[in-house]
């Protein structure tokens, strides 16, 4: 809902809005994404090989219906970020939407399916290698 009324506002704006929309939820959103990757990279080697530490999943689940109730409220925020963190994303791929349709690649005719093959092959030479990391052993691409 938030980001359908975000979208109906910047699209009313024209064009000129929605590329400047696009260009704000895309960066937010990539900021975003790579400060949550560097800390995750960071509590990862930070972390010991040791998990004796940690208690085993049937002794974290709460034991009673109240007591789940109370963790759930206890931790609402951190069950809820997610939705906070893809607002940007989705302002974007919303707004890349509305100008594929104003580019007329959804049309049934020449000029449509002449930009879906270019979207084709543009998905095809950055999916085919970004697949192929499957394949690369973990010691070239630990990150991954």
């Amino acid at each position: 809902a938030v980001t359908g009324l975000l979208v109906a506002y910047i699209v009313r704006g024209g064009s000129r809005r929605i590329k400047k929309g696009m260009i704000f939820s895309g960066v937010i959103h990539l900021l975003v994404m790579s400060c949550l990757m560097l800390y995750s990279l960071s509590e990862m080697e930070s972390a010991t090989d040791d998990q004796s530490g940690e208690p085993a999943l049937e002794e974290q689940l709460p034991e009673t219906w109240i007591s789940q109730i109370q963790e759930r409220l206890q931790y609402f925020f951190m069950y809820r970020e997610e939705a906070v963190f893809i607002i940007p994303m989705n302002t974007f791929l919303f707004l890349l939407g509305v100008r594929m349709m104003r580019a007329g690649v959804f049309y049934a005719n020449e000029r449509g399916q002449s930009l879906r093959k270019i979207l084709f092959r543009i998905g095809l030479w950055i999916g085919l290698p970004l697949n192929a990391l499957v394949f690369v052993s973990n010691d070239l691409v630990e990150f991954v």
